[in-house]
């Protein structure tokens, strides 16, 4: 499937209760990049208050992708009555796989992680916004 005549769906990466995410790759682009596809759910958008939010989660990643460790919004924008946003892809396990709950993450793998600075908290506040995610199933572990 492409959208825009621009992104073709790659795969499924997973759904939730506003939408579904896709795997996509940017066919305008000379290295066809990977990129992520978020889709509203068609009975979601023609509710105004879940558009809303999409379309904010759209105004904040922009706005926030302008930072070197978060995605880079690519594209918004709708097609046959349904809502797209596309983010750059990242790749890299899926954060809730490697999350048990009531354990460490670096005891499980040995390895240190930090918390945001104080300059990058300062960051995502001065935004002003509050980022509304696209909640995904659990992940399915082996």
């Amino acid at each position: 499937m492409r959208l825009v005549g621009r992104y073709d769906i790659v795969k499924k990466l997973a759904e939730g209760g506003f939408g579904i995410t896709f795997l996509g790759r940017d066919i305008m682009q000379p290295s066809q990049p990977l990129c992520v596809i978020k889709q509203l759910w068609p009975h979601q958008a023609s509710e105004p208050r879940i558009r809303q939010f999409f379309n904010d989660e759209a105004v904040v990643l922009e706005r926030l992708g302008k930072h070197s460790q978060i995605p880079q919004l690519l594209s918004y924008f709708t097609e046959t009555q349904n809502y797209y946003i596309v983010q750059e892809y990242i790749d890299g396990q899926d954060l809730s796989c490697e999350i048990e709950t009531g354990k460490r993450l670096s005891d499980r793998t040995g390895r240190s992680y930090r918390l945001p600075s104080e300059a990058e908290w300062e960051y995502a506040v001065e935004l002003g916004q509050r980022r509304r995610f696209i909640l995904v199933r659990p992940c399915q572990r082996m």
